[in-house]
């Protein structure tokens, strides 16, 4: 919550579905300058959920989440493999998602909106996603 130049490098998250609920591998969250790359992530939830604020305590704290850059992932998760949102009330913007591979996940890139949570989600780029393994939507 609330960094600035955070550089994730081959990080192996495992968080399996009966021992750990709730279990994002990453979530950048108001956040500046992050890089998470060369990992991977075997869970139950979203593999990357990048945020900005949980509803009026987002509006009030106003920061957004800005220059994210995921590349070089393996992503095994029931929920969401890339998701932005659904706490973004601060904004998102400049997110960068490639090299990508999903074995497992209900939406490989997904932003998820409320419209009573306010923010925005501006220049976010997607490029080489692959989904080998089961996916219950694209």
């Amino acid at each position: 919550f609330d960094c600035n130049g955070v550089h994730v490098n081959n990080v192996h998250v495992y968080a399996p579905q009966f021992v750990s609920n709730n279990t994002d591998g990453w979530d950048p969250d108001s956040s500046r300058n992050v890089l998470i790359e060369n990992s991977s992530y075997d869970g139950f939830d979203d593999c990357v959920s990048i945020k900005s604020g949980w509803d009026c305590f987002g509006l009030e704290f106003a920061k957004p989440s800005i220059n994210i850059t995921i590349r070089n992932l393996t992503c095994n998760g029931r929920y969401a493999g890339v998701a932005i949102g659904s706490e973004m009330s601060g904004g998102v913007a400049n997110v960068t998602v490639e090299n990508v591979v999903f074995t497992q996940a209900n939406s490989v890139a997904k932003i998820k909106v409320g419209n009573t949570r306010g923010g925005f989600v501006r220049n976010v780029h997607y490029r080489n996603l692959t989904a080998t393994g089961q996916l219950t939507k694209f």
